[in-house]
């Protein structure tokens, strides 16, 4: 199962993890207040996770339960470990995003995409 600050969020249902591009960031030559003929090195690039999945509930309640959780993470300053429960973990790393990507299915049980945004900030 995974978890964020030792918290399992989103193991109702199925999730997966996506690194964002890794690297330098660099900034092309250019005109500015300064003219630069050269690109820039501005530094290595925030480590970003993309989490995307399904919250699956037994009830509309019981999915506004879970949605109201991470919310909460969500609106805070969350700041922790992410563990994929596959035996890849990044320390550090902040909640920065949730957003639900589409209406409620309903049926035998409810349920919805999501997908979190996670950035280790420096």
């Amino acid at each position: 199962m995974s978890t964020f600050q030792a918290l399992d969020l989103f193991g109702s249902g199925p999730h997966r993890f996506v690194m964002d591009t890794v690297g330098r960031y660099t900034e092309d030559a250019g005109y500015g207040p300064t003219y630069w003929p050269n690109s820039q090195d501005r530094g290595k690039r925030e480590l970003r996770i993309k989490q995307e999945g399904r919250l699956v509930a037994s009830s509309e309640a019981g999915l506004w339960t879970l949605i109201d959780a991470i919310r909460a993470k969500a609106e805070l300053p969350a700041t922790g470990t992410l563990n994929d429960g596959n035996g890849r973990s990044w320390p550090g790393m902040t909640m920065v995003r949730f957003t639900l990507e589409s209406a409620f299915d309903r049926g035998r049980v409810f349920s919805v995409m999501y997908s979190v945004r996670y950035y280790k900030l420096s």
